[in-house]
């Protein structure tokens, strides 16, 4: 990655759903810890909403939650997130 290479921080900006989220977790736990050189980078920073927001909140069986300034990498298949059929179902627009 290009900004790796440079020693800039990666900083994904996250807007919108759990879907998305998970995504982003996953990109950033798949990229090497620090590139080659002799600095090391600036820590990554994932930038996301915290207001109110069911897309992200109520679509999954286990919301993805911030604890002690960290978010956990889903593990399950996949993304390694469960959607909520009701949740689902509570956020459906007919």
């Amino acid at each position: 990655m290009l900004a790796q290479l440079h020693n800039l921080r990666l900083s994904p900006h996250v807007w919108g759903g759990a879907i998305g989220l998970a995504a982003a977790l996953h990109y950033m736990a798949a990229l090497p810890a620090t590139p080659h050189g002799d600095v090391d980078p600036a820590p990554w920073i994932l930038e996301h909403d915290v207001g109110e927001n069911g897309l992200r909140d109520a679509l999954l069986t286990e919301p993805l939650a911030a604890r002690d300034g960290f978010i956990a990498v889903p593990n399950g298949p996949g993304l390694g997130v469960a959607i909520d059929p009701a949740g689902l179902k509570r956020l459906r627009v007919d």
